[in-house]
């Protein structure tokens, strides 16, 4: 405090942090539409990369510029780059750009007819050799998963290059979804709606997923996002590592759609518990006969307790599969 001789006014000094300027705001990385609101800023600051089959190493940096030691020849080229390509014989090829402005990047669903899929945005680039008088466009999707993957690169055009990787960070977060029905003749399985259940067959090393009454979600499963992308309304689905997702039935309540098909387990037996059919948009082609399309049987057998995986029985060159879960709720109904 400074007191001086013959002066009315007292000046206090107070040292804080507080006073201090207040650090810039980091690049939004934030999108919302549909009332869903997603934020990836925890993937921002360190440029992921990848190599493919070619031997060229791809460099993304996540909502911004790329900024590691190793894509240096890429922010050498263009000082905005954020998505970049380096050969092997060393030569640059600047794919995406980050815009000073991070409003005009162009955000979207990957798929608008299920949200849930995830989202992507779009980069510009430097000059495609390829096609005269057009730019390389970079496509970067997040997948929604319950886990988060290394970076994956595919190249969708001559002028057009495609980066994928998986993050809870690309799930929906907004409204709560609306409650919905899974019931037949007194019996009530709603609840066991929403997650996706995961399963074998004990015998390959095939990884199977079944949703209950409904299509399965990106995320709920280590499968249920690559099926997806075979077919949006799978409910029903098998993948094996190195090979393409197979949708086995499909949840479709429009009225074009074969609406499931709800039943006992045994008619003489109803106790046992009570299953429904599903058919899938894909085709199987049996040893015999003409090819015809799969099938999934959901089996919900009464027990006392709830299982939290399905036991799959889908024999080779098969064409229908049957899915089985045990659970209270397919306990006769008290009258």
């Amino acid at each position: 405090m400074q007191h001086p001789q013959q002066s009315c006014i007292f000046t206090f000094v107070v040292s804080t942090p507080a006073a201090c300027p207040a650090p810039p705001p980091p690049p939004a990385c934030r999108w919302e539409s549909q009332g869903y609101s997603y934020d990836l800023a925890p993937l921002m600051g360190k440029d992921l990369s990848v190599l493919d089959s070619y031997g060229t190493s791809h460099y993304l940096s996540v909502c911004g510029v790329l900024s590691s030691a190793a894509a240096a020849p890429c922010t050498a080229l263009d000082a905005s780059a954020s998505a970049c390509e380096i050969t092997s014989s060393g030569s640059t090829v600047d794919v995406g750009n980050w815009p000073s402005d991070s409003s005009a990047v162009r955000w979207s669903f990957i798929d608008p007819s299920v949200p849930a899929t995830g989202i992507s945005y779009v980069l510009n680039g430097g000059t495609c050799p390829a096609t005269p008088g057009a730019n390389f466009a970079t496509i970067v999707k997040f997948l929604c998963s319950q886990r988060t993957s290394p970076l994956r690169v595919e190249l969708i055009s001559q002028c057009t290059v495609g980066y994928t990787m998986e993050t809870p960070l690309a799930c929906l977060s907004g409204p709560p979804v609306p409650p919905k029905v899974c019931t037949w003749n007194g019996y009530d399985l709603s609840s066991l709606m929403g997650t996706d259940l995961q399963g074998s067959d004990g015998v390959t090393a095939a990884t199977y997923a079944v949703s209950v009454c409904s299509p399965l979600r990106p995320g709920n499963t280590s499968i249920s996002a690559a099926c997806l992308m075979v077919d949006k309304l799978t409910s029903a689905c098998t993948s094996e590592a190195g090979a393409q997702a197979v949708d086995l039935g499909n949840w479709d309540t429009s009225r074009a759609a074969p609406q499931p098909q709800w039943g006992y387990i045994n008619a003489k037996a109803p106790a046992v518990g009570i299953q429904y059919t599903l058919v899938s948009s894909a085709g199987c082609r049996p040893a015999r006969g003409e090819p015809v399309p799969y099938t999934s049987v959901v089996q919900f057998l009464c027990a006392r307790e709830q299982s939290s995986a399905v036991q799959v029985d889908f024999p080779n060159g098969a064409c229908t599969a049957v899915f089985s879960l045990y659970t209270p709720l397919a306990c006769p109904p008290a009258v």
